[in-house]
């Protein structure tokens, strides 16, 4: 079955971009938290409400207290955030050119060109060829055959008529007769 929506690498990738662009931050926050990897700190907005102000003061003390104590924890969360943000940050894939390299790259392609042999000059100037026809290349073939023709009489690659072997090299070969043999 053959697929009528055919899209080729840019599409594809525009593609991913927006699919990516749609993923919101609760989508993110929901993917991490069901992984299990990070510990839940922050309490249901339902059984906060239900804490009375003496176990929300202490509730935040022991906030207070376990993130001064547990830097490495914070400094693990830190590093998750920046991994996040630095996967929507473009990535460098060319060095950048100073001035004086992008003047040195000019001037010795200046000189390439003025330093041309006068050989080659001649080249250049010289009309392209024009294309052979078929009833050319078809002559050349008729003449390559008469010169191997008269090379050697008792070849065997002689005794095969120039018009079979003609013949047989305009048909294609099908792919079973190459996977039987």
């Amino acid at each position: 079955m053959k697929s009528k929506n055919k899209i080729n690498v840019k599409e594809a990738i525009e593609y991913v971009a927006r699919s990516w662009d749609d993923i919101t931050t609760t989508t993110i926050q929901n993917c991490w938290k069901k992984t299990g990897i990070l510990p839940d700190l922050i309490n249901n907005s339902d059984s906060t409400e239900e804490l009375s102000e003496e176990n929300i003061e202490l509730t935040n003390l022991l906030y207070e207290k376990s993130s001064e104590e547990n830097t490495a924890h914070q400094k693990l969360i830190n590093e998750i955030e920046t991994y996040i943000n630095a996967i929507d940050e473009p990535l460098l894939t060319e060095d950048i050119l100073f001035e004086s390299e992008i003047i040195t790259m000019v001037v010795a392609d200046n000189e390439i060109e003025n330093n041309l042999s006068p050989d080659s000059e001649e080249e250049t100037e010289e009309s392209p060829l024009p294309p052979v026809t078929s009833k050319e290349a078809l002559n050349a073939l008729k003449v390559l055959i008469r010169y191997e023709e008269q090379l050697s009489d008792n070849d065997d690659y002689n005794k095969v008529s120039s018009n079979d072997l003609c013949k047989k090299n305009k048909k294609q070969v099908s792919l079973e007769h190459i996977w039987i043999n």
